[in-house]
């Protein structure tokens, strides 16, 4: 993207500070609303910072506690040069997207992160390197004004502004339909209408402020929010639909947009506790369509949490619901999402079975635009089970559909996924296909076969859950290992009490979490307190695998309050709760 000639003025400016704020503290706030602006210059600025030998961090705020000291704790524990001093620079993301709408707690995403500010100015003195926050223009006015002492330490204010663009068609996941909408400023359509909804509910009010109307008109309007990628408003909006919302049904409804709108800013475990109130209600009701839309948001948020079989269950009682009412166009997405999910779980002829399922309804249908995302979770499959002629076919089915509805971000998946089977195949008569349905010269899709791949494949990758049970296995052995060298049976209790607190740990059970952070951290100290005083008297295999072990020690509690575990236990802890309830 190309910067325009402020932006690039202040770009220059963030430059020359960052430059001349080497090796001490210095917080410099960079105030963007345009998300591609705002990558292109942190862009920008680390190609720079690089080749004059300055090493770039990224730290980014977690949302449930923005705590600008905290990330960068974090990130400075298993970050050397962020230690020792050397030259560096380090971007903080993610106040960009705190919401300033209270929903199930009682201070805000931002009202945290304001308050956090306010006390963190003296205590990050410790860090001696520069610091861009990014913000956006209201976070910055909220800092401004409410941490105050934190916004008269700042080093420079850099505001760059958003940049004209086309709006683009998401290729949605099957049975979601989304765009990505052109910001509110960039739309004078969807401005306006905002502008006489807000107008109908203020002279609504000025008349009846118990109106049964005004449920109606806030909804329209954060919809009309969601249109425009106003995810906050969107959800004030629906906020108050729900204040006015007087019968079970319609709270039910405003249930699933809040979810939704949560879910897609990836706010996933706020977004289920509004799904399964909604699916509650509706099941009181015995609301058909209703429960159909809680258990496949459902279905989908437990997914993000890899918590696979509940995924699994949660779609089928879709299905089943769906079987019962006769809905067979509908049951296709349901099929896509239960193969995506067995897939997940390496039930791999299950997943096929379901994907071609969904295929068959889709062709019955004559749904070629849904036909192309089974088509490319086919060919995913057909790759994991090292079939690369039946993944071409497919991917090239996959491609096909996407180039006749001229969607540029399924064209550009289908083509990457293609170019990964060339690699593995060097099968020449992909490039001739592709270029041919591209309508493309042969050379422009060799030299884009031949180019190495940026993305990096993460579909073998461990879970969170089974990387923390390989570190506890780790651990265990080693401390096995050492009780047999030093002789000291007594201690065989106390690897069996910690298995159990383990096990209840894995379960998702607090209590175990802090009772097995509590025990690791004292047996940390306690190992490196041995080894510094027995030193002498220790044997070097019983040194080594003492200091081993503490190191193991810390390694496991910062892993279990890293955010893909924090979200793992949550999800533990809700379904034993539905189970409990069942």
């Amino acid at each position: 993207m190309e910067l325009n000639k402020a932006n690039q003025r202040e770009l220059a400016k963030l430059i020359v500070s960052i430059r001349a704020s080497a090796y001490r503290l210095d917080l410099l706030m960079a105030i963007c609303d345009d998300p591609d602006v705002r990558e292109t210059v942190i862009n920008r600025y680390e190609t720079v910072m690089k080749q004059e030998g300055v090493t770039t961090y990224r730290a980014s705020l977690d949302p449930n506690a923005p705590s600008l000291k905290a990330s960068l704790t974090a990130l400075a524990k298993y970050n050397t040069p962020l230690q020792s001093g050397e030259n560096v620079v380090v971007t903080v993301l993610g106040a960009t997207g705190l919401f300033g709408v209270r929903l199930n707690e009682e201070k805000s995403e931002q009202e945290k992160f304001f308050f956090s500010l306010q006390w963190t100015r003296e205590s990050l003195r410790e860090f001696k390197f520069p610091v861009v926050l990014w913000l956006s223009g209201a976070i910055a006015k909220g800092v401004a004004q409410k941490a105050q002492d934190f916004w008269s330490w700042r080093g420079g204010v850099f505001e760059f502004e958003g940049q004209q663009r086309q709006a683009i068609m998401i290729a949605p996941e099957i049975g979601e339909i989304e765009t990505r909408s052109l910001p509110i400023n960039e739309n004078p359509e969807l401005a306006q209408k905002v502008a006489e909804l807000e107008q109908q509910i203020i002279d609504l009010r000025q008349q009846n402020t118990q109106s049964p109307l005004l449920r109606g008109l806030y909804t329209e309007l954060g919809d009309t929010y969601q249109q425009q990628g106003n995810k906050e408003s969107a959800l004030d909006a629906y906020r108050q639909a729900l204040d006015s919302a007087k019968e079970p049904e319609k709270q039910a409804e405003i249930f699933i947009k809040l979810g939704k709108t949560l879910q897609r800013s990836r706010r996933f475990e706020s977004a289920q506790e509004y799904f399964q109130q909604a699916l509650e209600i509706f099941e009181k009701l015995d609301h058909k369509e209703g429960q159909l839309q809680s258990y496949y948001q459902l279905g989908r948020t437990a997914r993000y949490f890899r918590e696979f079989e509940l995924s699994k269950e949660y779609f089928q009682k879709n299905l089943e619901l769906k079987e019962r009412i006769k809905d067979r166009q509908g049951q296709a997405s349901t099929y896509h999402m239960l193969g995506i999910v067995t897939q997940e779980l390496r039930e791999f002829e299950l997943a096929r079975s379901y994907y071609q399922q969904a295929l068959d309804i889709y062709v019955e249908f004559n749904d070629r635009y849904s036909q192309a995302s089974t088509y490319s979770q086919l060919g995913l499959l057909a790759e994991e089970l090292k079939d690369f002629q039946q993944a071409k076919t497919c991917h090239l089915q996959d491609l096909q559909l996407s180039v006749e509805f001229n969607d540029q971000r399924r064209i550009d998946f289908a083509t990457s996924n293609l170019a990964r089977i060339y690699k593995t195949t060097h099968d020449q008569d992909l490039v001739q296909q592709v270029a041919t349905l591209m309508n493309k010269p042969i050379d422009e899709i060799q030299q884009r076969f031949d180019a190495p791949s940026n993305s990096s494949d993460n579909s073998s990758s461990p879970s969170p859950k089974k990387r923390l049970i390989a570190l506890f296995l780790i651990l265990l052995v080693l401390d096995a290992t050492l009780i047999y060298l030093s002789k000291d049976l007594w201690a065989i209790g106390r690897i069996l009490f910690t298995a159990a607190t383990m096990y209840f740990t894995l379960e998702g059970y607090r209590w175990a979490k802090w009772l097995l952070i509590a025990v690791l951290s004292l047996s940390a100290v306690a190992l490196i307190g041995l080894v510094a005083v027995l030193s002498a008297s220790l044997s070097t295999v019983l040194s080594v695998g003492s200091i081993a072990m503490a190191i193991l020690c810390g390694i496991i509690i910062y892993t279990l309050q890293t955010d893909p575990l924090t979200q793992f236990f949550a999800q533990r802890r809700k379904a034993r709760q539905q189970s409990d309830a069942k």
